[in-house]
C-alpha cells in the first residue's frame, strides 16, 4: 500500500534541512535538495517499520490489524466524540 507524507524542506546556507510534517522525529539535514529527500524517504521508512514492530510487540498474542484512512472533514461535518481534530476517520 503506497502512502503519501508531506515533506517540509528549506536551504538554509549551505545545507538543506528537512521534517516530514506527520511523524515526529522524522528530520534530517543533506548538502543537496535530493539527497534530502531520499534521506527523508529511509528515515520515514525506517520509523515506521519500528512503529509497526512497537505496536505488535505492545499488543501481544490475539491482535487483529485493520486498515483505516483519515480524510479532511469539510464544514458541515461534526467532530468525532466532540473532539476538536481536523480529521475524521472513516
Amino acid at each position: 500500500m503506497k502512502q503519501s507524507y508531506t515533506a517540509v524542506v528549506k536551504q538554509d546556507g549551505d545545507w538543506w534541512i528537512g521534517w516530514i510534517e506527520e511523524v515526529p522525529g522524522v528530520n534530517c539535514q543533506e548538502r543537496t535538495r535530493d539527497e534530502l529527500l531520499e534521506s527523508l524517504r529511509a528515515t520515514l521508512g525506517e520509523a515506521l517499520e519500528m512503529n509497526r514492530a512497537d505496536a505488535k510487540q505492545a499488543a501481544g498474542k490475539g491482535y487483529e490489524e485493520l486498515t483505516i484512512a483519515v480524510c479532511k472533514r469539510t464544514s458541515g461535518e461534526k467532530d468525532l466524540e466532540g473532539s476538536r481534530g481536523t480529521a475524521a476517520i472513516t
